[in-house]
């Protein structure tokens, strides 16, 4: 059975007019931030990535008034990546995206699958790659191997890097934004693209991988939706001794003692966010 295997990055479509903090996204400065993270995090995560036998295409979508400059970079990143594919989508040609649960109009981005596939594929694997993240670098190789028709495919453990404070720590999330969708090639695709990670239980069964951290998640400044998660759905665990992010293809390390000032810092944070939701809360509830 031929495998096409398609990693998904939304990079800077028309979607959203504002981060978590409410400050607008589609400013140069926003924009030139991105790249630099993307430069920092996500490209270089796929430029490690080992074993992927199956991977097609790394389709990167951006909106079709990118400025030149950061077409000229997007051009610099194919060549470092050749399994980088840029692709740009009008604002119109991306309205009902944003739709809920199964309610996404993903048809740009099954077009864009379509003409990458031969009558010989059988089965077609979606993931979802933030354009400020990265996948460890066997991320990719270990979610074809668990690859089956009509599944979702979670890598349940992953780790954040919080860039404000410079701290790293272990997480266990299921419902992560790093799922994978396996489909029937020849059958209409959804893509992981046409749901809410949130939802994804709801509508698949789910291969729930354990093992070693598939994923780093950044959180820093102008992120649209990324933060301190406090839920019974997540279990953090702090890292401790020397902690490195070469599995991920990242050239960041932490000494024991940075690593212990890191979650120190990591504790801190924990109880202003715990703090700032109980508040808001009983704002809301009064």
């Amino acid at each position: 059975m031929q495998t096409a295997h398609f990693v998904i990055t939304l990079f800077n479509l028309a979607l959203w007019d504002a981060d978590k903090h409410h400050s607008p996204t589609r400013t140069a400065a926003w924009l030139d931030r991105r790249c630099g993270l993307f430069e920092t995090f996500c490209l270089p995560s796929m430029m490690a990535q080992k074993g992927a036998r199956a991977l097609r295409a790394w389709l990167v979508f951006f909106d079709a008034a990118t400025p030149e400059p950061v077409r000229r970079r997007i051009e610099d990143w194919r060549r470092l990546c050749p399994a980088l594919t840029p692709l740009f989508f009008t604002a119109d040609q991306v309205r009902g995206f944003t739709g809920t649960s199964m309610g996404r109009r993903v048809d740009f981005i099954t077009s864009a699958i379509a003409s990458h596939l031969t009558a010989s594929d059988r089965l077609v694997i979606t993931t979802n790659l933030d354009n400020d993240d990265a996948l460890a670098s066997d991320a990719l190789s270990r979610i074809e191997d668990a690859a089956r028709e009509g599944c979702v495919v979670s890598l349940t453990r992953g780790w954040q890097y919080f860039t404000a404070i410079r701290a790293v720590t272990a997480m266990t999330y299921p419902h992560n934004h790093f799922l994978s969708l396996c489909e029937r090639a020849g059958s209409p695709l959804r893509t992981i693209e046409s749901m809410s990670h949130r939802r994804a239980r709801q509508h698949y069964e789910v291969i729930d991988l354990d093992g070693g951290a598939g994923w780093l998640e950044v959180v820093h400044d102008s992120n649209v939706s990324n933060e301190l998660r406090i839920t019974s759905r997540i279990r953090y665990r702090r890292l401790r001794g020397a902690v490195s992010l070469a599995p991920f293809g990242l050239d960041l390390s932490f000494t024991p003692a940075e690593q212990r000032r890191a979650n120190r810092r990591l504790t801190l944070l924990f109880v202003r966010v715990a703090l700032w939701r109980l508040r808001r809360k009983l704002f809301r509830r009064s």
